[in-house]
């Protein structure tokens, strides 16, 4: 049937993991089932009740905070952590949420109280690391706060070339466009773009002169 759940099997990082995803829904994985990695860390690791034909254990990840997504990233979980020292460092400073970010067939089979946000990619994600590039940190504010990302490309040394990619991996061509990132960057301008001489105002403000370690 269609709602029936299956098995897919995907490959992250050289590591393998099995995940449960339902067929009328692909965007979500519902369930891991655990690995030998994973017994190294069972806080991170819930189990989960088993259905009657799959005797298969499956679990949900736990992710509280910074160190239980490191430990799950050890355990071969793709995941990146992005806080406020990251604005800080990209001379943009602003208090932002915690966030832990996980490609989104994962969305699913995390459970926290922190905000999860997804990528459509899974290139962002290094093995045994929850540290993103500063890239994939402006792909996020791009979603989040697009002028400040157009401050932290205007105030930064980056990969263009890679930022260019990965904005249009995950779709936001419409949100760098509102923010002229299309100055910087080669993509298809999909909306127009807010005032520049407001904008120039909002990317002038809280400037900080030196990166925060």
């Amino acid at each position: 049937m269609v709602d029936d759940l299956f098995a897919k099997f995907v490959k992250v990082n050289n590591k393998y993991i099995y995940l449960l995803t339902q067929l009328q829904d692909m965007k979500l994985a519902d369930y891991l089932h655990k690995s030998d990695k994973h017994e190294r860390y069972p806080d991170v690791f819930r189990e989960v009740g088993k259905r009657s034909h799959r005797p298969q254990k499956r679990f949900k990840l736990i992710i509280d905070d910074k160190e239980n997504a490191k430990k799950a990233s050890k355990a071969g979980i793709p995941i990146l952590w992005i806080d406020s020292s990251y604005t800080k460092m990209l001379r943009y400073p602003m208090k932002i949420p915690d966030t832990i970010v996980v490609p989104r067939e994962y969305e699913g089979v995390i459970e926290s109280e922190l905000k999860v946000h997804t990528f459509d990619s899974t290139d962002p994600f290094p093995t045994d690391s929850v540290i993103p590039q500063f890239e994939d940190v402006i792909v996020f504010m791009l979603e989040f706060d697009p002028l400040a990302a157009r401050a932290m490309v205007d105030r930064n040394e980056l990969d263009y070339g890679y930022l260019q990619d990965r904005i249009i991996q995950e779709g936001l061509e419409r949100e760098a466009s509102k923010v002229y990132l299309q100055d910087h960057l080669s993509f298809r301008v999909m909306e127009t773009p807010l005032d520049r001489e407001r904008l120039l105002k909002v990317v002038d403000r809280n400037k900080i002169r030196e990166v925060v370690p």
